[in-house]
């Protein structure tokens, strides 16, 4: 999560089951990129790492070329010049991401053909392993860069679609000896919120807003071009 997202993280942080002041550790896997955002008790951002070439949708596509391939070897045809129908198991793919069954089918999914097919936790975890491997060596990075030690993180807050899977949660879970995960910040809405705060606080034109300051850092180099004039 970025720091944009830490003022709902201050609001919240008094109903949380274990709050305690921050430091705290932000896990995201948003649409955008893979972010873990170390914040201290003020909202001033310790350190962020990322990945801009991981996403939540890494997951889902690893999904959908796994099944792309199944309806081949099952029905002998290619779905992939199809966009309706790339469309609808790439929605599927993301439901079932969340909800692993024993079956799902999809209903005239190509040429009027039914699609049943079945996707396990651990076939899901298989698919994606390199990915989860990935997750933990940023969240690692991170705790590096901040020079901070994992007993000195109080919360690991979860932000973004993607955390809500088992695997990832586990995973972090461990990294972090046990510690128990918060989740009583929604995940889909926590950066939308903070970054609406953040561009009050920039506005002139907005006077309620929360009384706070965000010490901000930024995660990607930048470039500056200066031309001089004689």
């Amino acid at each position: 999560m970025s720091g944009q997202a830490a003022s709902q993280l201050k609001r919240s942080r008094a109903e949380w089951p274990m709050a305690t002041k921050f430091p705290g550790l932000c896990r995201s896997t948003n649409p955008a990129s893979d972010d873990v955002t170390i914040e201290d008790d003020n909202i001033e951002v310790k350190a962020i790492s990322g990945d801009t070439h991981l996403r939540g949708k890494d997951f889902n596509n690893r999904m959908v070329s796994h099944l792309v391939q199944e309806f081949k070897r099952k029905i002998r045809m290619d779905i992939t010049r199809d966009p309706r129908a790339m469309r609808r198991l790439r929605n599927e793919c993301e439901k079932a991401k969340r909800i692993f069954s024993h079956a799902n089918e999809i209903d005239a999914l190509f040429q009027g053909i039914d699609f049943r097919f079945s996707i396990t936790c651990a076939r899901f975890e298989e698919l994606n392993r390199d990915l989860f491997e990935k997750c933990m060596e940023i969240a690692q990075k991170c705790l590096d860069d901040a020079k901070m030690e994992k007993r000195e993180i109080h919360d690991v807050v979860l932000v973004g679609g993607s955390s809500r899977i088992p695997k990832v949660q586990n995973l972090l879970q461990n990294l972090f000896e046990g510690k128990d995960l918060c989740k009583s910040i929604n995940p889909d809405e926590a950066v939308a919120y903070g970054a609406a705060i953040q561009a009050a606080l920039l506005s002139e034109s907005y006077s309620i807003v929360p009384n706070m300051v965000l010490v901000d850092v930024k995660v990607r180099l930048l470039s500056l071009r200066t031309i001089l004039k004689s």
